[in-house]
């Protein structure tokens, strides 16, 4: 039993088939060019943290760090232009964690700082009181 009642049908039947794949292909690349790709999302990702970086001066005590995040960050950009997203994200990833990385060394440099400066005020404290003891005697 033959649904389709001429070769007419069978042709129209297959251009319809053939505008439907071409309307789903173009719809899935035109979200595909609508959505950041991965290796975008990570660079912009490294960006703001290398910039957040920057504004909490963190160059001023893990410079190493930040540079080196900065290079990774240069790197992932060049990757993408050559278009090795592969490549391109991997490097952002590195540069956002070495970025990360100095943002915490920063802090923790920072800290140390001021336990220092808290100690050596406990030390003059505890000089004072020993001198105001040994003149109460």
């Amino acid at each position: 039993m033959n649904v389709f009642r001429s070769t007419s049908d069978l042709q129209w039947l297959s251009r319809l088939k053939g505008f439907v794949t071409i309307a789903c292909v173009t719809a899935l690349l035109s979200a595909c060019a609508n959505t950041p790709s991965l290796s975008t999302e990570a660079i912009w990702a490294a960006s703001a943290t290398i910039h957040s970086a920057e504004r909490a001066r963190v160059g001023k005590y893990a410079p190493a760090e930040l540079t080196l995040a900065r290079n990774f960050l240069y790197s992932a950009r060049q990757a993408m232009k050559q278009i090795h997203m592969k490549s391109a994200t991997q490097l952002a990833q590195q540069s956002l964690v070495t970025a990360q990385l100095a943002i915490v060394r920063a802090e923790l440099i920072k800290a140390q700082h001021v336990n220092a400066k808290i100690r050596e005020k406990i030390t003059q404290l505890e000089q004072k009181i020993q001198r105001n003891n040994g003149e109460g005697l």
